[in-house]
């Protein structure tokens, strides 16, 4: 992309890496803050990530100079919204699969409880968004393998998760993120 054709997503990928990296100077404020405020804060770029990805996908305004013409809220069309919704679901779930993995006791069942609950949740919007994705591609056959791949890994690693198979888990979800 150039930077004119990229330029509307300046606002929300930069209010993404301003809130995943506001405290990082200040390793101290973390515990000023508290850890649950550092948790809600790092759900943003998670989201926003997804809404940025989603309108690529989509297309977004351009002028005949390759420029961005839409505003702001254009970018938070409901396509948009449900790519992220989908991203934060599976960042959630994957970071509890991996926590899931490198913990034990009260914290790895903790982290399994998420990915039990989270996961469905996941599931459910990425089945949405995938078809609703096979509307914006070029290429259905390709994209609906890949979706398809997407899902079945996901699905093994809820399932690797369920038989105490965490690093099969780690590995499935991983798949799921890269497609």
């Amino acid at each position: 992309l150039t930077s004119s054709a990229s330029a509307g997503f300046g606002v929300p990928l930069s209010a993404s890496f301003m809130a995943h990296h506001s405290l990082a100077a200040h390793p101290d404020a973390v515990h000023k803050v508290g850890a649950r405020t550092n948790y809600y804060r790092s759900l943003v770029p998670a989201l926003l990530w997804g809404v940025a990805i989603a309108n690529l996908v989509r297309g977004v305004p351009i002028d005949a100079d390759m420029s961005y013409v839409g505003g702001f809220w254009n970018l938070l069309n409901p396509y948009a919204l449900v790519g992220g919704l989908m991203t934060l679901t599976l960042i959630i779930t994957h970071g509890a699969v991996f926590l899931a993995l490198k913990t034990s006791g009260e914290v790895r069942q903790a982290a399994r409880g998420i990915v039990f609950k989270v996961g469905p949740v996941a599931a459910a919007i990425a089945v949405v968004f995938l078809l609703w994705s096979q509307v914006y591609s070029n290429n259905a056959i390709a994209s609906l393998v890949l979706a398809l791949l997407a899902a079945v890994a996901f699905l093994g690693g809820l399932y690797a998760t369920f038989r105490n198979r965490d690093g099969w888990a780690f590995v499935l979800t991983s798949a799921t993120m890269l497609l």
